[in-house]
This record gives structure tokens, C-alpha cells and sequence, in this order.
């Protein structure tokens, strides 16, 4: 198997588990599975299907980040860790709905955040998705 699928991606560390790769995968080869460790999602290749087309590779943002250059361009300075990178502010946060905090991704933060700019006015609506129901 070339290096020019989504396992690269996740080989290097790059995959942010959006799943761009498995909506656009012409074979349905690929499978988003809960890494426990990390306690994120990652793509699983399923190289029996595979046709080593590229297009997951090609689509994902994580593949072609030029680190570097978009750091210094946006902060003027490199990041001293690669992991965290540069940033300005950093917060954490979640839902104080119990339902909404453990049936949300990361805390229902942002599920919390449209339910309340929907409920004052702020949106009209708010177009969400979710994993597919096994």
C-alpha cells in the first residue's frame, strides 16, 4: 500500500479525526473508530477495499499543513511545541447540561453554545452533523 491514503495521515499524527476522508472514499474502505488512549476518533483503513485512489488523502486538511510557514506567518514566531503549537488564549469549557456534556463531543460545548444562540436570537439555526448510528 502506498503512502498516499488517510493512514499516513494518522501515522504521522496529522489526522484531527473530521472525517472528510471515510464521506469521500469511493470504496467505503474506510472506518472512524474511537482511539481510547486519546479519546479521539481516527480513521481505519480497510486495505482489502482500498483501490489506493488517493482521494482520502488528497481531501484531508492534516496531510500538506505547512507548520512552519503558518505560524510564522499568523504569530511572526515558530511554535516551540509542535503539539500544542502557537496561540493567543487558551480556554476549556463544557456543557452544564449532564445530557448534553455526555452524549456531545468534547463536553457539548458547542452544542451548549448554539441551544443558547438559537434560544436568545442570536441564529436562526444552526446546521450540525453526527456520527452515523450503527
Amino acid at each position: 500500500m502506498n503512502n498516499n491514503t488517510i493512514s499516513q495521515v494518522v501515522t504521522d499524527g496529522l489526522c484531527t479525526g473530521c472525517g472528510t476522508c471515510i464521506a469521500l472514499c469511493p470504496k467505503e474502505a474506510i472506518k472512524l473508530t474511537i482511539n481510547e488512549k486519546k479519546g479521539i476518533y481516527v480513521p481505519v483503513l480497510n486495505e482489502e477495499k482500498c483501490d489506493n485512489c488517493g482521494i482520502c488523502f488528497e481531501v484531508c486538511p492534516g496531510h500538506e499543513v505547512d507548520f512552519k510557514s503558518l505560524n510564522l506567518d499568523i504569530f511572526g514566531k515558530e511554535s516551540e511545541d509542535i503539539l500544542i503549537g502557537n496561540y493567543l488564549k487558551c480556554y476549556i469549557g463544557h456543557s452544564t447540561d449532564h445530557d448534553i456534556r455526555y452524549n456531545s463531543a468534547s463536553g457539548g460545548h458547542v452544542t451548549q453554545l448554539l441551544i443558547f444562540a438559537l434560544e436568545v436570537g442570536i441564529i436562526d439555526g444552526a446546521l450540525v452533523t453526527r456520527m452515523k448510528r450503527k
